[in-house]
């Protein structure tokens, strides 16, 4: 995967809402420990509702991943290596020259 694509402009906010829940969940583990609802000892253990969340994050990414290769996929069908998109009964690229396949 290409990193300008990865970081770019489009997956910016991705990046800024994984940053914010990190914090969150630090911030309150911090406020669980002074407060003393919760230990140094269990404050790494998941409850049952860390377990459904991560359960359904893990889901989440593994859809998100089919889909977006599924559209990669679709996308790569009319185009060539180049860039270029292919129109209708074309057998060679206009661009480079290259065979449809």
């Amino acid at each position: 995967m290409n990193s300008r694509r990865l970081f770019g402009r489009d997956t910016l906010w991705l990046g800024f809402w994984l940053v914010a829940g990190g914090v969150a969940v630090v911030a309150y583990n911090t406020w669980s420990l002074c407060c003393g609802v919760c230990s140094v000892d269990n404050l790494l253990t998941l409850g049952w509702p860390g377990w459904i969340l991560l359960v359904a994050n893990l889901a989440a990414i593994l859809i998100y991943a089919i889909v977006r290769k599924l559209n990669f996929m679709k996308s790569q069908v009319d185009t060539c290596f180049c860039g270029c998109q292919f129109q209708s009964g074309w057998r060679y690229c206009p661009r480079c020259g290259k065979d449809r396949k």
